[in-house]
């Protein structure tokens, strides 16, 4: 199940970097928040300070909770980035 979720996941940034679109990754889970691969502690500034953020892909922990999930959408939400699509693995 998770190669297919891996192969999905491949297919969707492939198309959606060949439009041209600043796609930034943030995955969270309950130990940490990641931007780009790199730990952050401020997810609003981190994403305020990127040169282009057209959309977010957040990539979630599927054992977290509802609330934080919805905290950290808001936060996104907040941020310059103007799409946000979800996933959880």
């Amino acid at each position: 199940m998770k190669i297919f979720i891996v192969i999905l996941s491949i297919l969707y940034f492939t198309a959606a970097c060949s439009k041209g679109n600043q796609m930034v990754m943030v995955e969270v889970d309950s130990k940490s928040i990641k931007v780009e691969g790199n730990v952050v502690t401020n997810l609003l500034e981190s994403l305020n300070s990127l040169p282009q953020c057209d959309s977010v892909h957040l990539l979630v922990d599927r054992h977290m909770e509802h609330g934080k999930v919805v905290e950290i959408m808001q936060i996104v939400k907040k941020s310059n980035c103007e799409n946000i699509s979800i996933q959880s693995v």
